[in-house]
């Protein structure tokens, strides 16, 4: 825990290090203080949160199945125990005040960090930087805050009515998890408590930037070496002597007093240790002695640069690399869930700390996943609603192997099945009555979904930086859900499963703001032509431009799609067991293709053959409406675009106002979360849901106009100038939107668990409204996600922009039409003629990772095999008409 101290000092010492040179510049030209302070704040910011957000995402979702190796478990539960219920306060950098209720434990101090880089500017620019005295007022800062921090420190030490000094043994001792819960809150923990170290490093920081006071210890070196030695001595000897862990059997705490003086003034975050670690540093870099010479060359070796590079990074992500290692590396036996050695995990320290220590009497049973108190009331603490309560007393039994759990992996698994099994597969839903005459696991077998709307099939030179964001998402999406409908080693994911539940859909919102931001970029300069010089004589009318652009998406679009419906209306078999494929995605061909050929099959998808094609229609719709819209907009006469941005706008309104009110005309039908969808009543739920939301061509008006207005911008060279001189601001508008939309789908998912409580009917119809697919919130966030990757506005959108215009991904982007016209065919046929029956179905069953690799596997050389040949036979030879 020292280095936490060395990490804050440090920290402190080098903001002041920084902030002073540029805050007491008084040259003519200089920038203003507040300027300073801005451009510090975007520093650091551009250091420290893309990382963080990441880290923080990674915590939230990637905790792995809860039949997890006991090392895997006894991790998470330690650190990651309120994830992701409490990841908001990571992203308001406040969870070091949750204590151990922080979801990431560990990245308390990157909060305490972040808190002192946001308040120490604005201290140096409130003391008048540029005002004679300056270094004198801020002696006296630093000098009253030291002073004050250690007082807090005190006076929460005094607060604490309990505190036995040195802990004994954690796991078996209440009054140790007491004591030592009462020190972390009183002295560790809060920023006041580190207020003490954060002012002495500051004064550390001042220090080094003042030329006589390193005068003055350079000629003092061997008194201020002594001095850190002697602290250093003096700190080994409470380490040996008066330890703060692991008390002897049998001997006696020290006295309350003495135990209260020690936690306010010489463990961590006091003024002894900050006094030992300011002289440490100042020892090292003055090379006060011999032994600290040598150990700031061994400190300053090449060696260690990488280590460096890397410090940050490691720091966020060991906890999760040491989660992941167990859960990748440990065996597990999915018939011994829970069925562990309980002596670490039935503590209340790993169950629920705070608690356990609030209410020492508490005795939690974990493995029927209840708590009861002394008095054999019930306790409410991390149980479930009433729909869960019921839940739990129905599945008692064989079916559940005993006493039902509380948390989500110990439903049954025919039930918690039942609610993911649509969804989770991605754009396309399932058929109500599919499976209604046998058994639903065996008709869903493989049939888990469609990842539509991959990618704009339009090709794109000068826009490569654009169109390669668009790359499609493999028909991994497919053999992932394939996998995850047949093993039970799926089913026991909590946040992973509902941020895989997003995949499909929300491609198909990428894939439709993209289409018309594309239509309008392309469309706008031919269309508003040229008003000066000769060639405003010879430049074709509107009209020949809007023919022109229709041969063109014609020429691009139907070849490939005339030839899949030719192959959907002769090449679908009759094998039995390639039903449950070709049921999905082809229930109702070939009587639905007239529908295909008209582009109307997104009106009514039960009528649909070929049922992800519903997207590509969407899509023909918008190329065929907007050019009408551009040119019955004038776009040669003055005023043009000021219309178009007005006709936008009432696009926007109007579309959200249609869903507003296809959703409350719907209201007798829809709940949210959705149960159990084989169930008449929540299919019927889920039906009405996506026809006043999802498919039809009115939902997605809104976020076809934001599409289109994200386009009107790119073709703006003042709104483009301006963003690129506030990309920060942007970076920060699209990380929020970001991070609201992942808390959203942990938190509001509409995709429940059998037996979740219902939402309030209000609250339902804002949901299906306003964060739905197809909403204003999700196509904002999207087109503010586009315009940070294009516009490289911090390290993390610059990384993921430079990656997607590798030339590593110009294959697959050719290859994305064909790709999504095929990927459903591909996997019927490679069921039907080259597998034996139920082949991957038995092979997951018996090695559940080993299927998941195969079902990839085979779904990918199925997919690019045909996606590969359509695209040489019929869509590049189109190309060069």
């Amino acid at each position: 825990m020292v280095w936490v101290d060395v990490l804050l000092l440090l920290s402190a010492a080098l903001s002041a290090f920084q902030l002073l040179p540029q805050l007491e510049d008084c040259r003519r030209g200089s920038p203003s203080c507040g300027s300073v302070v801005a451009c510090y704040w975007r520093r650091r910011a551009l250091r420290i949160l893309p990382a963080y957000a990441l880290a923080n995402v990674a915590a939230a979702v990637a905790l792995g199945p809860a039949d997890a190796p006991r090392e895997a478990a006894a991790a998470r539960w330690i650190h990651f125990y309120h994830c992701p219920r409490n990841v908001w306060a990571n992203f308001l950098l406040i969870q070091n005040f949750l204590g151990n209720k922080a979801c990431a434990i560990h990245l308390w101090t990157v909060a305490l960090q972040a808190q002192w880089h946001l308040a120490s500017p604005l201290l140096l620019w409130a003391l008048r930087p540029r005002a004679p005295g300056f270094r004198a007022r801020l002696a006296a800062a630093l000098a009253a805050a030291a002073l004050g921090g250690t007082l807090w420190r005190l006076w929460a030490a005094w607060r604490v009515d309990f505190l036995e000094l040195p802990v004994a043994d954690f796991a078996v001792d209440q009054a140790s998890q007491l004591s030592w819960a009462n020190l972390l809150h009183a002295s560790y923990l809060p920023t006041a408590s580190r207020v003490t170290e954060l002012a002495a490093g500051a004064a550390l920081g001042a220090l080094l930037r003042s030329r006589a006071a390193l005068q003055l210890l350079r000629r003092r070196r061997r008194v201020l070496g002594a001095v850190a030695l002697a602290l250093q001595a003096a700190y080994l000897y409470l380490l040996v002597d008066r330890h703060l862990l692991f008390r002897a059997p049998g001997a006696a705490p020290w006295p309350l007093s003495a135990a209260r003086l020690h936690v306010a003034l010489l463990s961590w975050g006091s003024p002894f240790m900050a006094a030992l670690v300011a002289a440490a540093l100042l020892a090292l870099v003055l090379h006060a002695d011999p032994m600290h010479a040598a150990a700031a060359r061994l400190l300053g070796a090449p060696a260690w640069r990488p280590v460096g590079a890397l410090s940050y990074t490691l720091f966020l992500m060991h906890e999760q690399a040491r989660l992941w290692l167990w859960l990748c590396c440990a065996p597990v036996s999915l018939d011994t869930i829970y069925e562990m050695d309980h002596t670490i995990m039935t503590q209340p320290i790993y169950f629920d700390l705070h608690t356990a220590l609030v209410q020492p009497q508490t005795k939690t049973l974990f493995n029927n996943g209840m708590s009861t108190s002394g008095n054999g009331s019930s306790s409410t603490t991390h149980l479930h609603s009433e729909r869960q309560d019921q839940l739990q007393a129905d599945s008692s039994g064989p079916a559940s192997g005993g006493p039902a759990c509380a948390c989500r992996s110990r439903l049954p698994v025919p039930q918690w099945l039942a609610g993911h099994r649509i969804h989770r597969g991605g754009g396309v839903p399932l058929r109500p009555d599919l499976g209604a005459n046998g058994d639903v696991r065996d008709e869903l077998m493989g049939a888990a979904g469609h990842l539509a709307g991959q990618a704009a099939p339009l090709r794109r030179r000068r826009q490569q930086a654009v169109d390669r964001n668009a790359v499609p998402p493999s028909p991994v999406a497919v053999a992932v859900g394939f996998w995850q409908e047949t093993t039970a080693a799926a089913r026991q994911h909590g946040g992973v499963a509902a941020m895989a539940s997003i995949g499909g859909p929300l491609a198909v919102d990428f894939f439709l703001i993209t289409s018309a931001c594309f239509a309008i970029y392309q469309l706008l300069p031919p269309l508003e032509g040229s008003t000066k010089g000769p060639a405003a004589s010879t430049q074709p009318s509107c009209g020949r431009v809007v023919l022109r652009y229709w041969q063109r998406r014609a020429l691009r679009l139907l070849p490939a799609y005339a030839a899949t419906n030719l192959l959907i209306a002769v090449g679908l078999g009759s094998a039995p067991h390639a039903a449950p494929f070709r049921n999905f995605a082809f229930g109702n061909c070939p009587a639905g293709l007239w529908r295909n050929a008209l582009f109307i099959n997104n009106n009514d998808v039960t009528q649909a053959c070929g049922l992800y094609l519903w997207s590509l229609t969407l899509q023909v719709q918008v190329f065929i409406a907007v050019p009408l819209l551009l040119w019955a907009l004038r776009p040669r006469t003055a005023g043009f675009r000021a219309r178009l941005a007005v006709a936008l706008a009432a696009a926007v309104l109007g579309g959200t106002a249609w869903r507003m009110w296809r959703v409350a005309s719907t209201q007798h039908l829809l709940h949210l979360p959705l149960g159990d969808l084989t169930q008449r009543s929540e299919a019927a739920a889920y039906w009405s849901l996506l026809d006043a939301t999802y498919f039809p061509t009115g939902t997605r008006v809104a976020e076809l106009a934001l599409g289109a207005a994200l386009g009107l911008l790119l073709r703006s060279h003042a709104a483009v100038s301006w963003m690129l001189r506030r990309r920060t601001l942007v970076a920060i508008a699209a990380l929020s939107l970001q991070a609201i939309y992942v808390h959203t789908v942990l938190h509001c998912n509409p995709h429940g668990l059998p037996g979740d409580a219902l939402w309030r009917p209000l609250t339902t119809q804002l949901h299906a409204t306003f964060l739905y697919y197809g909403s204003p919130f999700l196509a904002t966030t999207i087109c503010m996600s586009l315009l940070a990757l294009m516009l490289h506005t911090d390290p993390l959108h610059a990384a993921l922009a430079s990656a997607l215009r590798s030339p590593l991904l110009t294959p697959l982007s050719e290859l994305s039409y064909c790709l999504y016209l095929m990927a459903e065919l591909a996997r019927l046929w490679g069921a039907m003629f080259l597998l034996p029956a139920g082949v991957l179905p038995s092979l997951i069953a018996a090695a559940p990772y080993t299927g998941l690799v195969a079902t990839c596997l085979f779904t990918l050389a199925c997919s690019y095999a045909c996606a590969l040949v359509l695209h040489r036979l019929v869509e590049k030879p189109f190309f060069r008409l």
